[in-house]
């Protein structure tokens, strides 16, 4: 319970992550968990007991064992009956999110829905009948959702703006809300969002929650929660903003929330719903596998060879909901799993390049060393600055310990790899890596360097 807490943070002035952020982290090596109470002063556990007595802290500990047994509980969902209600390639895809490597860390530790302030929305909390017995009696409903969210005060990721849509992509709720705390950043470049656009906006993000929250409920077949009437003030709304969204049946649903990435969307909502399809987890990379996902955009240009969004706009929460769910439509079209996809489009010039590193900075006279690295006819055409995810065409510094060389074509640097001494070995975020030689420096230091390719083609370790 404290490990977790400690993780992640969310409630800002609360007590108990008051107590919790005094905690020494100590060294793992050491063979001592982290937090771990023998490493803790005595008036830090004195005070731990103390704080435990009280009310709300006892009450948190009971979300937190509930929330333990809902995260234990997986939603079982079948495929195999014909005469189910429930679309077996709806469950296909619930399956597929569940059962990728990095659920346990987006949607168990990741969404901490013990904290206060939480609403859970998911079929997990009926007792009437099992799962099970709901899956074979009801339809499934699918509502796609997407959220923007600015830095505050009150934590890095606040809410400011969602849309939900229905299977076609028609939006049902399209909501700007004033965020918690005061504004640090907007992120106006991503968001869309200028301070000006938020001049009169009165919705909490609470209110805007609790609507979707009855949302779902009401398709579900649950009683609304207690709400708080917001003020009739156009400036709430995002354009029309207004819920036509019709129920033609009262007949109880399972509500599928479709998403990428949709971990963070719940968090800035502060929902906890299952089941869910998250499209990051839907896709996977050539060479790679799932050992990352794919942004929206690439998976949507993967899927319909066109641009979701001119490069360096901002983003808009009804197109990547609208996307997320034509991801899920397009797959339910398939009569396969789509192929994976590359890691970076078609002649991208990151595939012409090798990164040479661990170039010592006291070395002097590198450019003509590195130069002579490569056998020959397998010299590259020149070096580059190595500068992050953006290459400089500046002459490389000499101080630099890391150069980019450059190639015609992607066939020619792959040819120079294969060219190098040394054995290939994947480095611990999948880059295809050799040591093919080494440095002495003026010092008399021996160096190994690496040159590595610039596109991963393997897993991350």
């Amino acid at each position: 319970f404290v490990k977790q807490k400690k993780r992640k943070l969310t409630v800002s002035g609360d007590e108990f992550n008051l107590y919790i952020s005094k905690l020494t982290k100590t060294d793992i090596s050491a063979g001592v968990p982290n937090f771990h109470p023998r490493t803790q002063p005595w008036n830090i556990l004195s005070d731990y007991v103390k704080l435990m007595e009280s009310k709300r802290c006892l009450q948190m500990i009971d979300r937190h064992v509930q929330w333990a047994k809902r995260m234990a509980t997986r939603l079982p969902f079948s495929t195999g009956d014909p005469n189910e209600k429930i679309n077996s390639g709806v469950a296909e895809l619930i399956s597929r999110t569940l059962n990728h490597p990095m659920y346990e860390s987006a949607y168990v530790e990741g969404v901490q829905s013990f904290e206060r302030w939480w609403e859970i929305t998911d079929l997990r909390k009926c007792s009437e009948k099992s799962i099970a017995e709901l899956l074979a009696t009801r339809k499934v409903r699918l509502l796609g959702l997407d959220c923007e969210m600015c830095h505050t005060s009150a934590g890095p990721s606040e809410l400011l703006s969602f849309t939900v849509v229905d299977e076609a992509g028609i939006p049902i709720l399209d909501r700007v809300v004033k965020p918690r705390g005061d504004i640090i950043d907007l992120r106006t470049a991503i968001t869309g969002i200028t301070r000006q656009r938020l001049n009169g906006v009165t919705l909490e993000w609470k209110e805007a929650r609790d609507e979707l929250v009855n949302l779902i409920r009401q398709l579900q077949g649950q009683k609304p929660i207690k709400t708080k009437k917001s003020s009739k003030s156009k400036s709430n709304v995002a354009g029309d903003g207004i819920a036509r969204f019709r129920f033609n049946s009262s007949e109880p649903a399972i509500v599928v929330l479709v998403g990428h990435a949709l971990n963070n969307d719940l968090n800035a909502m502060r929902i906890d719903h299952r089941p869910i399809i998250d499209t990051a987890f839907l896709f996977e990379f050539q060479k790679i596998g799932q050992s990352r996902i794919p942004s929206l955009a690439a998976a949507y240009e993967h899927c319909f060879s066109r641009p979701l969004r001119i490069e360096g706009a901002a983003h808009n929460p009804y197109e990547d909901a609208a996307a997320a769910m034509g991801l899920v439509v397009h797959e339910l079209s398939q009569i396969k799993k789509t192929s994976p996809m590359s890691v970076v489009p078609p002649n991208d010039p990151r595939l012409r390049k090798l990164v040479i590193q661990n170039i010592p900075t006291d070395y002097i006279d590198y450019h003509s060393y590195i130069m002579k690295v490569f056998p020959p006819n397998f010299e590259p055409l020149r070096l580059e600055e190595f500068v992050g995810k953006k290459y400089s065409y500046a002459p490389p510094p000499k101080s630099q310990n890391k150069i980019c060389a450059i190639f015609e074509t992607e066939q020619k640097a792959n040819a120079a790899f294969e060219a190098l001494p040394g054995i290939s070995s994947f480095d611990l975020f999948g880059y295809s890596t050799k040591s093919a030689a080494t440095f002495t420096t003026p010092k008399g230091h021996v160096v190994p360097v690496e040159i590595r390719k610039s596109v991963p083609e393997g897993p991350i370790n």
